[in-house]
């Protein structure tokens, strides 16, 4: 398409948002065939000039090993890079792998830190902030009700997390099961 068209010639003078935009139509297919590894290549581009939304991309691309050879590490680099500039979704990837141990040590006192400093952004509560013990846990969910949010467990696994979210007031919940 015509937008493609003068995506590519900012691009490849190095225009970060136009690397941004073209990697995005690379990654959904518009304009041009869906390639995931010339997508990563102009997220790649973007993000060494600190395009922020190409960062998270680019971590999410090495998290999910899209367009690229699968890579914690380097997901967790960019998404921290990513953090840097204040991206809440990197913030909580960030979260998400400290406290499963993804790419960088499990330490489920950081990931309580990356997710509490999400509290700004989001308007619903789940189970994604707890990172860890029954007091986080019944306290989560009490906390989301009294600031007049709703409550949701989006990730239980056992018969002991819905019965607490139940009692400190949880309102969804969706069981997996598979623990």
């Amino acid at each position: 398409t015509e937008a493609v068209k003068w995506w590519r010639l900012a691009a490849e003078q190095g225009y970060d948002r136009a690397q941004y935009n073209l990697g995005c139509c690379y990654e959904n297919g518009e304009g041009v065939e869906q390639n995931y590894e010339e997508a990563a290549k102009w997220w790649r581009l973007a993000a060494e000039q600190g395009n922020v939304r190409a960062q998270y991309n680019l971590g999410c691309c090495y998290g999910n090993g899209d367009g690229v050879e699968q890579n914690y590490e380097e997901a967790v680099k960019w998404y921290r890079k990513a953090t840097e500039q204040g991206h809440a979704e990197a913030q909580y990837q960030m979260g998400f792998f400290y406290a499963c141990g993804i790419g960088i040590r499990r330490a489920k006192h950081e990931a309580l830190k990356w997710y509490n400093g999400l509290s700004p952004y989001i308007d619903e509560g789940n189970t994604h902030q707890l990172a860890g013990s029954f007091d986080n846990y019944a306290k989560f969910f009490t906390t989301v009700r009294a600031n007049g949010h709703y409550a949701t467990a989006d990730e239980l696994h056992n018969v002991m997390e819905a019965m607490v979210g139940v009692e400190y007031g949880m309102q969804t919940g969706i069981w997996w099961g598979y623990d």
